[in-house]
């Protein structure tokens, strides 16, 4: 899913970490004034050392690999990488994703695949393949036809054998839309596919309730940045949700995810899944241009997932 505004894009239970958000006065922190005070959850003895190693800025990514290698070593880091084409998608396979949220146009916040694209990336993908459930981009709120089209799209990735789905629906007040949500969820279910509910999350009115309501649809896990841009900007509300969840739902950070700041991210909330494009801009092969044309940049140039990225992703969990 799903990285640029307005973004999208996607089982196991978070296990909180780092200091309390400390803004009380945050409309996204509605309903936490008994929340307990700010602390430090210590893994064995490793969370010490990385707070010295890194949160001080004394060391590098290469240097904290062993701390937080014992700081995970029960609680491997699971990869999922938000794909726009096949191609991309068999990219972050190699290099080692555990899972893909499947998409289209991501500059727009990323839409659904056509029924091809779908069928080409179960039949050549051998992990798990999440499909993003968004007729369009702009807000989530959706007419009665986008809604049957969605439904409609969801029976397509199940008969097609997909292993889940990514969807998300709003008020105009910024709350969950629970009857046609769960309308979705039930619609999923029937193929045994899973449901991610993806960053439309971010946009409600209060993400605490909106948990709430979203465990209550019985999905298993929710897209966020914390309700900020990005996800380093809205660590301390993703620990936070992490802490409230409990492990009745996965709380997966995305948005803005780098190999520079996922160490911090994980520091910082104690995440167990991650998710991100990690793309590089690369050259195409057309040799002619038209050199009367403006902004052939980028035509010519290809935003293509990276798998150096996600290897160095990955080794926040494998210490290589």
């Amino acid at each position: 899913m799903s990285l640029a505004p307005p973004n999208v894009v996607s089982r196991e239970s978070g296990n909180p970490q780092g200091k309390a958000y400390e803004s009380s006065g945050d409309s996204r922190l509605r309903g936490n004034d008994n929340d307990t005070p700010a602390r430090e959850t210590t893994f064995g003895g490793a969370n010490d050392r990385v707070r010295n190693a890194y949160g001080q800025g004394q060391a590098g990514l290469s240097e904290i690999f062993p701390y937080l290698r014992a700081i995970m070593d029960n609680n491997k880091l699971f990869l999922e990488v938000c794909a726009d084409s096949v191609e991309n998608a068999l990219t972050a396979q190699s290099a080692g994703a555990q899972r893909i949220e499947f998409c289209v146009s991501l500059p727009e916040g990323g839409t659904t695949p056509s029924f091809a694209q779908i069928q080409t990336a179960r039949k050549e993908l051998n992990i798990k393949l999440y499909t993003l459930i968004r007729p369009r981009g702009g807000d989530f709120l959706y007419t009665g036809l986008e809604f049957e089209i969605m439904k409609s799209d969801i029976r397509f990735c199940g008969e097609t054998g997909c292993d889940g789905v990514v969807v998300g629906m709003l008020n105009p007040d910024g709350t969950i839309d629970r009857t046609r949500n769960r309308e979705l969820v039930e619609t999923a279910r029937q193929y045994g596919m899973g449901i991610t509910f993806h960053r439309a999350f971010d946009r409600c009115n209060d993400l605490f309730q909106a948990m709430e309501d979203i465990i209550d649809l019985g999905c298993e896990r929710i897209l966020t940045s914390g309700g900020y841009d990005t996800a380093i900007e809205g660590a301390e509300v993703i620990r936070r949700l992490i802490e409230k969840a409990k492990g009745r739902i996965i709380i997966m950070p995305g948005s803005g995810v780098t190999p520079e700041n996922a160490a911090e991210l994980i520091r910082r909330t104690g995440l167990k899944e991650l998710h991100g494009t990690f793309r590089s801009r690369k050259t195409g092969q057309m040799q002619h241009r038209n050199t009367k044309l403006r902004f052939q940049d980028d035509e010519y140039e290809l935003l293509a997932t990276d798998p150096e990225k996600i290897k160095t992703i990955l080794q926040l969990s494998t210490g290589k």
